[in-house]
């Protein structure tokens, strides 16, 4: 007769209610004879099972009343062979923890025996914050009775029932772990673990430009990071403007926007249970921005390179159209630098762009340079001027000129009006530097100290100097002049000391220098060391002698010169330009009818000869001396005629008249004697002494 007997135990599930586990075993009667059994024993769950996973057996163990085990091995439909029949104690052990322990009688009727373990078959998973199920990168930690179980998520496996302590780890993208930790109860009925993270399904960040369009196709890209800056998600705007964010744990993020290299802007992104699930993150980029470039005048610069610095450090070169406009796209507001390059050096300008379009205005400015003469009425053929910019060393405008003019202008473009020039200007061998500092208006005027000067030159008499030569040098210049009408001109003459020499006759009659300040006198007076010098030639009475020759010389300087003239009706001898300077030696030699006189000259006196020149014909000049001896003479002559005439005439009337004859010779010896006494008196007039009376006995 077999006996079925019934182990029946009480085993809780997740609910914390109870299930019935156990086995049964069949015995036989108690005889006296030892008895061997075969039977089959069958491991099975708690739910009817076979407690078999994979190649994951149960591990049986059967222990005798003598404490020794008479079968022990991994299986879940177990050949017991040869068994003896009696009591026995069964453990069944899955994943190392002990499932089922009880009583087992084996007699030799036993066939099969069905063990029910404390066992049950669970499926692990994961809910999202919107019980939603996700199985990426998920590790959950199981542990009961000092055992952990290693599992994933959205797995089957056969679990002890009991109570476990559940670690589970969320890694998102490799890089955020998120750990939920809690304390599971399994029991027989239960079939499912549900493990709940802090976890959004989806959360979806978009990106637009300011005005709400799309940032698809720029050269730029977004990233998240974790809040210790560890990359998680990128995605570049060249085939989307939307980030898509699945299974995102809950915890603060920061996206970081990149165009090209460089980050745009950056934003902290926080997804817990009631943030938004739709994110729209606004980039400051203008989609078109319209740049006018324009100088202090208020003018186009146009077709020149202009390089532009955004606020993120994007760089790049752009040429101003013929209107010095600039159109960028895809523009982030910011400070932004605009950079021309002038003469060699970067001319910067900051401006901030917000609106869809801009003016920035250089510090440029068209610039005239305007050269004049400082004191002369044109500027001279040949001068040159270079215009050089002080910090590149580069020269801006350089130009010489062809012909005189009252002023020259010259187009300097465009100037940078913080910078320092310097302004050269050579003529002949003068240079002249000016320096400007900074531009304050569109015209740079300088000045070229180049004199036109009027020379007066007069004599020692104060009157304009004629005909002699003057020499003008400065530097290696060299000026030759004769004197008309006492004036000299000069012209474009440089702003230095002027050596000045006047020749007369080869004599110097002046040497001097012209100083800056002469020159800007514009007109000079000098006097030289010439005179105009008249000799005076008289006779007796103060009769001016007409047609003396004069020699007129004058020793100076080793040199001897000659002048010759004739007095005129006045008695003058006018000799001009006649030099004579300080240690010259000048004389003057008369001749006249014979008569020779030398005199010393003084320029600045009165020079008069007197000649003693008492008769003066075109035929015969005399002298006082002759003239007397003439005319006594001519008296004797004329009065040894008249007696001769009168004797004779006497003594033809003594014949006629011999009764007169006393009486015509008395008459005779009165008129004698009155004749001889004027003459006498006529001769102490003109000697003023009285000659003695014997001297006039040749009368007597």
């Amino acid at each position: 007769m077999i006996i079925i007997v019934g182990l029946f135990c009480l085993f809780p599930n997740v609910e914390g209610k109870y299930v019935v586990g156990g086995s049964y075993t069949v015995i036989s009667q108690t005889t006296n004879q030892t008895q061997l059994v075969n039977a089959t024993l069958k491991i099975y769950t708690c739910n009817g099972e076979n407690l078999v996973e994979g190649t994951l057996k149960p591990y049986v163990m059967l222990i005798d009343s003598n404490g020794s085990k008479v079968f022990n091995g991994y299986c879940y439909s177990c050949s017991l062979t040869n068994m003896e029949a009696g009591e026995y104690t069964l453990k069944v052990t899955w994943r190392g923890v002990l499932v089922y322990q009880s009583y087992i009688n084996l007699d030799e009727n036993s066939s099969e025996i069905k063990v029910y373990t404390n066992t049950t078959r669970v499926t692990i998973s994961a809910l999202d914050d919107s019980e939603n199920k996700f199985n990426d990168n998920i590790e959950v930690k199981m542990s009961i009775s000092g055992k952990t179980f290693v599992f994933n998520v959205e797995e089957t496996h056969i679990l002890p029932t009991g109570q476990y302590q559940v670690e589970a780890t969320y890694t998102w993208n490799g890089v955020v772990e998120t750990k939920v930790s809690d304390i599971y109860d399994i029991g027989c009925s239960a079939s499912r673990l549900l493990i709940r993270f802090p976890v959004a399904s989806e959360v979806t960040i978009s990106f637009q430009k300011r005005d709400g369009s799309s940032v698809r196709g720029l050269d730029g890209k977004a990233v998240l990071y974790t809040e210790k800056e560890e990359k998680v998600v990128s995605i570049s705007f060249s085939n989307t403007d939307v980030m898509h964010l699945k299974d995102i744990p809950y915890g603060t993020y920061i996206v970081k926007v990149f165009l090209g290299n460089n980050i745009l802007t950056t934003k902290t992104v926080n997804v817990d249970e009631s943030s938004p699930r739709e994110i729209v993150v606004q980039l400051s980029i203008l989609p078109s921005v319209t740049v006018f470039v324009k100088n202090l005048d208020n003018l186009p610069i146009v077709n020149t390179e202009i390089k532009i610095s955004n606020p993120i450090g994007e760089e790049v070169n752009i040429y101003t159209d013929n209107s010095g406009r600039i159109v960028l796209t895809d523009v982030v507001e910011g400070q932004y630098s605009f950079t021309i390059k002038w003469y060699g050096i970067d001319i910067r300008v900051e401006n901030y762009i917000g609106e869809n379009s801009l003016t920035i205005v250089f510090p440029l400015k068209n610039v005239e340079l305007k050269i004049r003469p400082k004191g002369s009425a044109s500027l001279p053929k040949g001068l040159e001027v270079k215009v050089l910019f002080s910090l590149s060393g580069i020269i801006i405008k350089e130009g010489k000129l062809n012909s005189e003019t009252p002023e020259w202008v010259l187009d300097l473009g465009m100037m940078w009006v913080e910078g320092r020039y310097e302004i050269s200007v050579e003529y002949d061998e003068f240079s002249w530097k000016y320096v400007v500092n900074k531009i304050s208006s569109s015209q740079v005027e300088i000045s070229v100290p180049v004199y036109d000067a009027v020379v007066r030159l007069y004599n020692i008499q104060e009157e304009p100097l004629s005909g002699c030569q003057v020499a003008v040098s400065y530097g290696r210049r060299q000026l030759n002049f004769t004197v008309e009408n006492g004036v000299i001109y000069l012209k474009h003459v440089p702003e230095t000391d002027i050596k000045l020499t006047v020749f007369c006759n080869s004599i110097p009659v002046y040497d001097g220098v012209l100083t800056t300040n002469d020159l800007k006198e514009k007109k000079i007076d000098i006097k030289t060391s010439v005179a105009d010098i008249k000799v005076h030639i008289e006779g007796w009475f103060s009769r001016p002698l007409l047609g003396a020759v004069v020699n007129l010389t004058v020793v100076s300087s080793g040199k001897t010169v000659i002048y010759t003239a004739k007095t005129d009706s006045s008695g003058n001898a006018i000799f001009n330009n006649v030099p004579c300077p300080p240690g010259s030696s000048i004389s003057a030699v008369v001749v006249y009818g014979g008569l020779v006189s030398k005199i010393n000259v003084e320029p600045s006196s009165e020079n008069k000869v007197f000649l003693d020149i008492f008769i003066d014909t075109p035929f015969l000049k005399l002298s006082l001396y002759q003239s007397i001896i003439l005319i006594a003479a001519l008296i004797v002559a004329v009065v040894v005629a008249f007696l001769f005439y009168r004797k004779y005439k006497y003594v033809k009337e003594v014949e006629e008249l011999l009764v007169y004859e006393e009486e015509i010779i008395e008459e005779g010896e009165e008129e004698k004697s009155s004749l001889i006494e004027k003459i006498k008196d006529f001769i102490k007039e003109l000697k003023g002494e009285k000659e003695e009376e014997e001297g006039w006995e040749l009368f007597g």
